[in-house]
């Protein structure tokens, strides 16, 4: 097939976010990565009440003032960083897609996999809480178990995400 015959198939890239600098240059590497191809990128943010030690019974009493406004400050977090991402990127060849649901962590991710085609999931392994490094080990750990179908990137503690190599590689390849 020569180029002009040439179909040109979107990439849909689901970048998990915690709005941390880390996601934000996560973000900003994925989009120059593929500036020269067509993707929907997906945002995606979970947040969890029973983190938050809050059980069904406190749900049900404590539904009112305080998760709508926690609803709506994850809300305001994405769109406020997607805002710029949208703004700031040069290329026509992109579209952007808020995800934001509260639930289990693992299982968001591979239900958004699953539902919206996802050839590419890229995480970072460090973002807001070091304080809660098992627990983000074991989220990674598990999103990279529940979505082998496709290719999961992940970029370590102390690496700065505009050095990863792999980006370059997956583009090249994909």
């Amino acid at each position: 097939m020569n180029a002009s015959n040439a179909v040109s198939i979107m990439k849909n890239i689901l970048i998990l976010t915690d709005f941390s600098n880390e996601s934000d240059e996560l973000i900003e590497t994925a989009l120059e990565a593929f500036k020269d191809e067509a993707c929907v990128f997906y945002f995606f943010h979970n947040y969890d009440y029973s983190m938050l030690g809050l059980d069904a019974l406190s749900l049900l009493h404590d539904r009112t003032e305080y998760f709508e406004k926690k609803n709506l400050d994850v809300l305001i977090k994405m769109v406020k960083q997607s805002s710029y991402f949208i703004e700031n990127n040069p290329s026509s060849l992109h579209k952007f897609k808020l995800l934001c649901r509260d639930g289990d962590f693992a299982v968001g991710v591979k239900e958004a996999r699953i539902r919206f085609n996802i050839d590419l999931i890229l995480m970072n392994t460090s973002g807001k809480d070091p304080q809660t490094k098992k627990f983000k080990e074991k989220k990674v750990n598990q999103v990279i178990e529940d979505n082998k179908e496709c290719i999961v990137l992940t970029t370590p503690k102390n690496c700065k995400t505009s050095e990863c190599p792999a980006l370059e590689e997956i583009r090249l390849v994909g």
